[in-house]
């Protein structure tokens, strides 16, 4: 039975009982670690995306919460900054840092603080809601004694508000 580390999925519960006025975006992804220290655990993420501002040219960004746990009973909890930018047809491709809390379960990654880099391709399903197929990077970009990393594939659902 997979092992979910419970203080992620009370945050989990908590966000999709509560939606604060100003929240841009809400989504939450199913995934596979695929390499790294977690390689073939199964995965669970929630991201919550503020109101974007627009930049340069059509891109927009904004501010982050992210939290992903896993069958180990790992979990990781940040706040970053995302990037997103139109492609056309309803298709946009996003980006996004993160630096976090990690929790270990099963999977010593060698440090408290850790890093997630995150690569989109998301796909309008109305005007509202996207799916978004991603790959993350989770490292503690050597703070740590040991940094074994993982990477994580994930299909996502996000609405905005």
């Amino acid at each position: 039975m997979p092992r979910f580390h419970p203080v992620v999925l009370g945050v989990i519960a908590s966000l999709f009982l509560t939606t604060p006025a100003t929240a841009q975006s809400f989504g939450v992804s199913l995934g596979a670690h695929t390499t790294g220290a977690a390689g073939g655990a199964a995965s669970i993420g929630l991201e919550y995306r503020a109101a974007p501002h627009a930049l340069r040219g059509d891109w927009t960004g904004g501010w982050l919460v992210a939290a992903r746990t896993n069958d180990l009973g790992d979990a990781w909890l940040g706040l970053g900054y995302g990037l997103q930018h139109p492609l056309g047809g309803g298709w946009h491709v996003e980006g996004s840092f993160a630096a976090g809390l990690y929790h270990a379960g099963a999977t010593a990654m060698g440090h408290p603080l850790e890093f997630r880099t995150q690569i989109g391709l998301g796909y309008a399903l109305g005007e509202r809601t996207h799916l978004v197929l991603s790959v993350e990077h989770l490292s503690n970009g050597g703070l740590g004694a040991i940094n074994p990393g993982t990477n994580v594939v994930s299909l996502g659902l996000r609405h905005a508000f």
